[in-house]
Order: C-alpha cells, then sequence, then structure tokens
C-alpha cells in the first residue's frame, strides 16, 4: 500500500501487513472486542491476535483525517466517521461513542494491477460440455468458459451499457476494471466515482470524484459530464437519484458502464428502479422500467464463495412487455437443461 512515509511512524504495529501484497484490507472491530483485529488474504478474512492499544488507533485515525484535510473525534456525531482516500489505498473510520467497543477502521488496499477475467471464472470439468444455451433449437452453437472469456473481453469494445452487480466485497469495480481494456482508444472516456478506483489507460479520459461532504455528489457530476463530451461513462457505484440522470445519459448517446450492490442480475434491474424513483422525477414504475429495459443491455452478476469472487450470472435485456415484465436471456451460467428461452438473432451475433 503506498502509505506516506509522514504515517509509517503510525503503522509500525500492522507494517508487516501494510507491506504484505497478499493482504488485501485490515479490520479493527474495536480494542473491546473479543476477536479485535482481521485481515483479508486471498478473498478469506482471518483473525491476527496481535494486540493494539487503542490510543495508538485513535491517533492513527486523527492522523489519516488531518492527512485529507479531515478532523475527527469522539463524538455523537459525523465527526466521528472518516471515510478517505489515499493513494493505493482507502480507510473508513468510527470513533466512539459510535462505535461501541472502541476505535474502529478498515484498510482496503487498491487493487495495483487488472484481475484477469479467467479468475472470475471457475475452471470446467473437462469431461461435461457446456453451452450457454443446450437447446439445439435455439441454433446457437456451444459456448465454453473460454468463448465467454473470449466475449466478455470485448464487450466494452462495442457501444454497449453494463451493470455489473453483487454484494460487499464481491470484485464490483476490479471486475469493470478487467473489462476497461477492451475500449476503443480512440473514444473519450468519463470516470464518475466517490472514491476514485477505476483504472482507464485510454488516451482521452477525465476522472472525476465526488466530495459529498463538500455537498458534491456523484449525481453533479453524471450531469456536468455530459456538457464534458464523452462517448463512454463509466460509474464507480450508483447508490442514489444520480441513477435518473444516468438512465438519460446512456439513452441519447452515450455508453457506459456502472456498479450497484444487488443480490442477483434481476434484483439488479429493481434495485435500479428504486434508485431512480428517489430523484423524485414523478414517473410511474411502468415507464421507469421501460426506460431501463431500452437502456441497459446487459448484468453482470458477481458473488463472494469460500473466499472466491466469480461471476455468478450474466443477462442480456430484450426489453420489457406492456405489464413492465423485464425479458431477457440469460447467458451465464451454461444451461445444461433441454428447455432453454429461445435467444434474439441479435445476441447471437454479439456473442460470436
Amino acid at each position: 500500500m503506498g502509505m506516506p512515509d509522514f504515517l509509517r511512524a503510525f503503522l509500525v504495529p500492522i507494517q508487516d501487513l501494510i507491506a504484505d501484497p497478499t493482504v488485501s484490507e485490515i479490520a479493527y472491530n474495536g480494542d473491546r472486542s473479543t476477536h479485535p483485529l482481521w485481515i483479508e488474504r486471498g478473498g478469506r478474512m482471518v483473525e491476527d491476535t496481535r494486540p493494539l492499544a487503542a490510543d495508538t488507533v485513535v491517533n492513527l485515525i486523527s492522523v489519516l483525517a488531518r492527512s485529507v484535510g479531515r478532523e475527527v473525534q469522539s463524538a455523537a456525531g459525523p465527526e466521528a466517521l472518516l471515510d478517505a482516500r489515499m493513494e493505493g489505498f482507502r480507510v473508513a473510520a468510527v470513533l466512539p461513542p459510535v462505535a461501541i467497543h472502541g476505535p474502529v477502521f478498515s484498510i482496503r488496499r487498491h487493487a495495483d494491477r487488472r484481475i484477469p477475467l479467467a479468475s472470475y471464472f471457475p475452471e470446467e470439468d473437462p469431461d461435461r460440455p457446456t453451452a450457454i444455451f443446450a437447446d439445439p433449437s435455439t441454433a446457437v452453437s456451444l459456448a465454453t468458459r473460454a468463448e465467454m472469456l473470449d466475449w466478455l473481453g470485448l464487450l466494452l469494445s462495442k457501444p454497449v451499457n453494463v451493470i455489473v452487480s453483487g454484494g460487499t466485497s464481491t470484485g464490483k469495480t476490479s471486475f469493470i476494471n478487467s473489462l476497461i481494456g477492451g475500449i476503443p482508444t480512440e473514444e473519450r472516456v468519463l470516470t464518475l466515482e466517490d472514491t476514485a478506483e477505476l483504472k482507464v489507460e485510454a488516451p482521452n479520459c477525465v476522472a472525476l470524484e465526488a466530495h459529498p461532504d463538500n455537498g458534491l455528489t456523484l449525481r453533479h457530476l453524471v450531469r456536468m459530464a455530459l456538457r464534458l463530451r464523452p462517448d463512454r461513462i463509466l460509474v464507480g457505484e450508483v447508490r442514489g437519484a444520480e441513477a435518473f440522470d444516468l438512465m438519460q445519459a446512456l439513452n441519447t448517446g452515450h455508453s457506459g458502464a456502472a456498479t450497484l450492490h444487488a443480490n442477483s442480475a434481476t434484483e439488479a434491474l429493481h434495485r435500479l428502479e428504486t434508485l431512480v424513483l428517489t430523484a423524485n422525477v414523478g414517473w410511474p414504475p411502468l415507464a421507469i422500467r421501460k426506460q431501463i429495459s431500452r437502456t441497459v443491455d446487459y448484468v453482470v452478476q458477481l458473488t463472494r464463495s469460500k473466499g472466491r469472487r466469480e461471476v455468478s450470472e450474466v443477462i442480456a435485456l430484450r426489453g420489457a412487455d406492456d405489464e413492465g415484465t423485464y425479458r431477457f436471456d440469460r447467458l451465464w451460467p451454461p444451461d445444461h437443461s433441454r428447455h432453454a428461452n429461445p435467444v434474439s438473432p441479435t445476441l447471437v451475433r454479439s456473442c460470436q
């Protein structure tokens, strides 16, 4: 982690964890917790039994806050909270009395490299063929894990809109980073985030970061992005009324990708509806669903199981019926039944 030198004196008790590239997160639950210190390594949270004094932790949190122009203090209010970004890592911290068991922090390492798409897919059983659609009547060729990986690698080379959904720490932003390499170099790309984590190497790129503590929200950034002539808009995480502005932007000649929290690919669409409603634009739910169905092309769902982050679903939207029910083709996981839904010719061509 790229910690500034002036912080290292405060990090001595956990310096080995900071320096260990296999540690992706350090979480401290408070000095009065029965199991205070945990680390994530290889996707698994494991306990670390070393002691950390409360004064040491409070000093660390205070110095981190001052390094980003903030002040924190023990109080029953927002001044007890810290959400800060520094090069290479992100820290969240909470002081008592809000944190009941003593000062709490979480230091998360930003991935310093793109994770190969293959790591999101379990290895296939070579004795069992896989297919996106197993019903021969669909006239779709078998799609192996390798073919799905090739398709995903080229996904953002096309003017499509993609939602990457999943629970906390399922690797949503990292997954978009893995897709970014497919964006054509001639495109102008804008990234909009609460905390900058997207890594775009396109030569024509603008990165914007919200500062909600100062009243500058993602919704402001989405609106501003439209005035900066984007070809593609990438949003780190959609969590509020900016969902409406993003849907408007992606339905008016721009393409893009965004992440949001949801438990399944279809739940991601329903959560997107809820977020659009928070914009208070007065649209009825059916109109919102129709708009989403015309805007979102694909949803990729990520899960985390036994320490491994995986792609659990990929769906392709095909609009919505008159009652607002989403119509979609399920591209992943492979369907080994012989009752798969028919797939549209457009989708067949896009998968080839």
